[in-house]
C-alpha cells in the first residue's frame, strides 16, 4: 500500500500542494518550521481520521486562509503493489471546516461521504518521531493511544466502540458531578453504566489480546536493536482481573465474563466515584507496563534504552498492522535519525530499504538511497531545480 499523490489546500503552511509520490523512500529535508512534518501529518490524517499534533481539528486550517476560506482539504490517492501490476487509485479525502453552517470534519472515499468508522483503515500508516519517546516516558494516555491507533486502523468495531466509549464516559462524568448538586435517580447512572460496560469491555479485551502479539513482536525487535540490552517485557495493566498476569485472562475470557467483571468493579468503586465525581474504572485508566529485566524502563532506563524500546514498539506496530491487513502501512519517520545511535540507525535503515513506502524528514539529506528527495522551504517543495 502506498500513496501515489497527495494534495493539500489550506493545510498548515500549505496554501496548495500537489505532490506525486513513488514507492520506496521519499526524503523531505530542510530547516525546522518549513513544513516537512506537515506532509507526514496530512498522510497520517488520511489513515487515522485525526491529527496526532492538533488538540482541535481546526488547528490544521492555515491561519493565512481568509474568512471565506476557513477550510482545509487533504486528498490522497492510494494504490497497492509497486510493480507493473500496481492496482488501486482509491481517492481518500478529509475536509475540515470552521465556516458557519459547515463546521466540522467530513471524510470521503472516491467522492462519496463516509462515516469516520467506515473511512479509517482504507490507508494504514505508522508514525515514528521524537515525540514517540512519550510512549515510554510520558503519561499512560500516550501508551493507550499507541494501541488505539493500531487497532483503529485494523478493526472497525474497535474504532466504533472507542468513539461510543468517549461519548458515554463524558456523559457519565457529567452525571457524577451532578450528584453533588442535585438528587440523581439511580436509573440515570445505570443507563450510562450499561453502555460503559459494553463498549469498555470490548476495548480492554481487544487491547489485551492485541498486546500479546505486539509485545512478542516488540521483544524480537528489541533483541535485534540491542542484542545485549536485556529482556523487554510488555504487559497490559487494567482494573479488571487484577491478579498476577490477569491481563492474559482479560484477553482470553469470553465477552460475557469480561462484562460481568466490569460491572463488579463498578459496584466496588461506586462510593469512590461519587466522592471524586469521576469514573475510575474502565479502559481510560489502563496502561502498558514496559520493563527491561524486571525494571520499569521509564524510571530506570537510560535515554538510549528508552529510545530503543520506543522504536521496538513502533516496528512491532508496523508488523502487526501488516499481519492483520495484508498490506504494508506507509511508514512515516519524522526527524528520527538524529535521535538514534549508529547501530540503531543501521537497523532502521534496513527496515527502510525493505519497506514499500517510507517518508522521512530530516534537516540534512541522509546517506540513504531515496526514490525522491525534496527540499522544503516555507511550504514549497523543490525536487532538483523543479518546484512542486
Amino acid at each position: 500500500m502506498h500513496v501515489t499523490r497527495l494534495e493539500l489546500t489550506n493545510f498548515r503552511n500549505y496554501a496548495a500542494l500537489d505532490l506525486p509520490l513513488q514507492p520506496g523512500l521519499t526524503v523531505l529535508f530542510g530547516q525546522n518550521a518549513q513544513g516537512k512534518t506537515n506532509v507526514l501529518e496530512a498522510i497520517h490524517l488520511l489513515a487515522t481520521g485525526s491529527s496526532y499534533r492538533a488538540a482541535s481539528d481546526r488547528e490544521v486550517i492555515s491561519w493565512q486562509a481568509g474568512d471565506a476560506e476557513r477550510l482545509a482539504r487533504v486528498r490522497g490517492t492510494v494504490g497497492s503493489g509497486s510493480g507493473p501490476g500496481t492496482s488501486g487509485g482509491v481517492e481518500l479525502e478529509v475536509v475540515i471546516s470552521s465556516l458557519p453552517g459547515m463546521s466540522g470534519k467530513r471524510a470521503f472515499v472516491n467522492g462519496a461521504g463516509k462515516r469516520l468508522a467506515d473511512f479509517v483503515g482504507r490507508l494504514t500508516s505508522v508514525l515514528f518521531g521524537p515525540e514517540q519517546l512519550d510512549l515510554v516516558t510520558g503519561s499512560p494516555s500516550h501508551r493507550r493511544a499507541f494501541l488505539d491507533g493500531a487497532l483503529s486502523q485494523t478493526d472497525r468495531a474497535y474504532y466504533r466502540a472507542l468513539a461510543v466509549y468517549g461519548r458515554v464516559l463524558h456523559q457519565r462524568n457529567q452525571l457524577l458531578k451532578q450528584f453533588r448538586e442535585r438528587e440523581v435517580h439511580p436509573d440515570e447512572l445505570a443507563f450510562w453504566d450499561a453502555q460503559l460496560v459494553e463498549s469498555g469491555s470490548l476495548i480492554s479485551a481487544r487491547r489485551a489480546r492485541s498486546l500479546e502479539d505486539v509485545g512478542a513482536l516488540a521483544q524480537q525487535h528489541h533483541v535485534r536493536l540491542a542484542p545485549d540490552g536485556g529482556q523487554l517485557e510488555v504487559h497490559y495493566e487494567s482494573k479488571l482481573f487484577r491478579e498476577d498476569d490477569g491481563w492474559r485472562r482479560l484477553a482470553a475470557e469470553p465477552p460475557a465474563t469480561v462484562e460481568e467483571e466490569f460491572r463488579r468493579r463498578l459496584a466496588a468503586e461506586h462510593d469512590r466515584e461519587l466522592a471524586q465525581a469521576t469514573s475510575v474504572v474502565g479502559p481510560h485508566r489502563d496502561d502498558l507496563l514496559l520493563s527491561i529485566d524486571g525494571q520499569p524502563v521509564d524510571k530506570f532506563g537510560s535515554r538510549g534504552q528508552q529510545r530503543t524500546v520506543a522504536l521496538a514498539l513502533k516496528l512491532a506496530e508496523l508488523d502487526w498492522i501488516r499481519r492483520h491487513t495484508g498490506d504494508n502501512p506507509v511508514l512515516l519517520l519524522d526527524d528520527v535519525l538524529s535521535e538514534l545511535d549508529e547501530a540503531r540507525r543501521a537497523a532502521l535503515g534496513e527496515v527502510i530499504r525493505q519497506h514499500e513506502q517510507v517518508l522521512l524528514t530530516t534537516t540534512d539529506r541522509p546517506d540513504l538511497p531515496a526514490a525522491e528527495a525534496y527540499e522544503v522551504v516555507a511550504g514549497t517543495l523543490t525536487l532538483g531545480s523543479a518546484g512542486v
